[in-house]
């Protein structure tokens, strides 16, 4: 940090200290740990929102997701009249859910490290919004299974879309889809 220092006083340019943060991502929880600009100390954190990213110590992602889960809900709640409107298909509203809640639900979804928890989440939420749109009442389980299969077809949910994101951006690295990852959900499939 002082070469740092030292380099930009050289083309007037300062280091503001009050703007930077100091935080160490590891797996073990380092406490100590200190960084001077200019002999003032530099405010350590846990968390910092970066290009609309939580990024933390510990390198999970759980408020990431959770905060991803705020927005498209937020999202879904604003259009919550389009969605409820009897003059639209379901068809549209599917559709209408993919455009704007979805690419809300989904922003930086490469970046996210993935486990069981993450996959529940995104389902659980899925099919709240699958539910909110069908009026379907949470005390009816099966429903969505029977739905009339002319009607619908079966697309990916969220969790794939996550493993093709994933895997597109890792330079065709190829993750292993885990079998009970790959799950499908219902839209409605009408002919134009």
């Amino acid at each position: 940090m002082n070469k740092i220092t030292y380099y930009s006083q050289q083309y007037e340019l300062n280091i503001n200290v009050k703007k930077t943060k100091l935080m160490i991502i590891s797996k073990k929880r380092i406490t100590e740990g200190q960084l001077y600009v200019n002999k003032s100390p530099v405010e350590r954190v846990t968390h910092y929102n970066y290009l609309a990213t939580i990024i933390n110590e510990e390198g999970i992602n759980n408020q990431e997701i959770r905060a991803c889960i705020a927005k498209a809900r937020s999202t879904f709640n604003r259009t919550e009249v389009f969605f409820k409107s009897h003059n639209l298909s379901l068809y549209t509203k599917v559709r209408m859910l993919r455009c704007y809640v979805f690419s809300d639900l989904l922003y930086g979804i490469e970046s996210w490290i993935s486990n069981e928890d993450m996959c529940k989440k995104l389902e659980a939420f899925e099919t709240w919004l699958y539910r909110r749109i069908l009026k379907i009442p949470y005390n009816s389980s099966d429903i969505l299974c029977e739905m009339n299969p002319y009607m619908l077809s079966f697309k990916p949910s969220c969790k794939e879309k996550y493993w093709k994101t994933r895997s597109r951006k890792e330079n065709n690295i190829l993750v292993k889809e885990p079998q009970n990852l790959v799950q499908y959900n219902i839209c409605a499939a009408f002919p134009r």
